[in-house]
C-alpha cells in the first residue's frame, strides 16, 4: 500500500508515504526509496535521500543504483545527507575496500567535475531541469 501511494500524483502524498516507508524496520523499502529519490519534488528526493543515507549495511549498494540511474539531482541529495549524517568517510572507505568499480568511478566524477559531470538522460529529469531554469 505505501509503494501505491509513494507513486501517488499528489507530491505532498508522495512524502507522506515516503517517510512511512522510511520508519519500517525491511530491507526491502531500499527499492520504493531509490523510486522516490529521482522524484521530480525535491522534498521527496531529499526525504528518500535523509533515510537512505542511514541505512549503513547498504550504503555502497545504494550508491551504486543511483549513479546506474544517471540522475543528477538524486545523486547530489545523497552525497549530500551522506555528508550531513556524517557517513560520506565510511562509504568512501567501504568503495576503496570492496574496490566498487562503478561507485567508485561514478563518485570519483561527481567530486572531480561537480554535477556538470552527471546529464539526466531520463525525459523526467530533463522536464525538470527545464522547469528550474
Amino acid at each position: 500500500m505505501l509503494a501505491v501511494l509513494a507513486n501517488d500524483p499528489e507530491w505532498f502524498v508522495r512524502l507522506r508515504a515516503v517517510v512511512a516507508v522510511g520508519s519500517l524496520q525491511d530491507s526491502r523499502k531500499i527499492r520504493v526509496l531509490l523510486r522516490a529519490i529521482c522524484d521530480l519534488n525535491r522534498h521527496v528526493r531529499q526525504r528518500a535521500a535523509c533515510i537512505l543515507a542511514t541505512m549503513e549495511p547498504y550504503l555502497t549498494e545504494i550508491l551504486d543504483k543511483i549513479i546506474a540511474n544517471d540522475d543528477r539531482y538524486a545523486l547530489q541529495a545523497f552525497i549530500s545527507e551522506l555528508d550531513r549524517s556524517g557517513a560520506f568517510e565510511s562509504v568512501v572507505k567501504a568503495i576503496h575496500t570492496k574496490s566498487r568499480g562503478s561507485a567508485v568511478n561514478g563518485l570519483l566524477d561527481a567530486l572531480k567535475q561537480g554535477q556538470a559531470a552527471l546529464r539526466p538522460r531520463s525525459t523526467e529529469s530533463q522536464k525538470y531541469e527545464n522547469l528550474v531554469r
